[in-house]
């Protein structure tokens, strides 16, 4: 725990170039931050659905953004693992971030994960471990068995499951 301000508890964690820091001020809201950098992803999670909340720095998402490929022809394009900025290959990054509410969240799972989590599972298998799970370790548990049974290419795979169950 680190302090923002004089009443703020603040806490952080990362997983590849993503990442989730939170803070909570003493009678006022309590709020997260969703950051990424490359292609580590960023979800948030209920029964009926789940959103991504990051989006890649890659070649594939400028042209997913500019209407040239669809989402679906990104997942196999050639030059998907093509990034345009990560984590030590410049002297600046800039991170994008989402800044979320607790406060009327409609999500109560937060998942963020390394492309090789996102590579090898679908936003619809990943959505069915989550909710078969209530225990967040189970869920990166599961996720980590599924992915290391048919990860062919040995990429990382780095995975952080919060789930707040009195949110909903």
């Amino acid at each position: 725990c680190g302090r923002r301000n004089s009443g703020v508890r603040q806490r952080g964690l990362r997983a590849g170039g993503g990442g989730l820091r939170g803070w909570e001020e003493e009678g006022g809201s309590a709020e997260f931050i969703i950051g990424n950098v490359g292609d580590s992803r960023g979800y948030l999670i209920n029964r009926n659905e789940i959103t991504q909340v990051t989006k890649d720095d890659s070649e594939v998402q400028k042209l997913v953004d500019s209407g040239e490929i669809t989402e679906r022809e990104a997942r196999t394009h050639l030059r998907k693992n093509v990034i345009t900025q990560a984590i030590g290959n410049k002297k600046k990054i800039t991170p994008r971030t989402t800044t979320h509410l607790l406060e009327n969240l409609e999500y109560d799972t937060v998942l963020i994960c390394s492309d090789g989590v996102s590579d090898r599972l679908s936003n619809a298998e990943i959505h069915k471990i989550v909710k078969k799970y209530d225990n967040p370790q189970d869920v990166c548990d599961r996720i980590t068995k599924v992915i290391n049974r048919t990860n062919t290419n040995h990429d990382n795979i780095s995975v952080i499951c919060i789930k707040f169950p009195n949110l909903l």
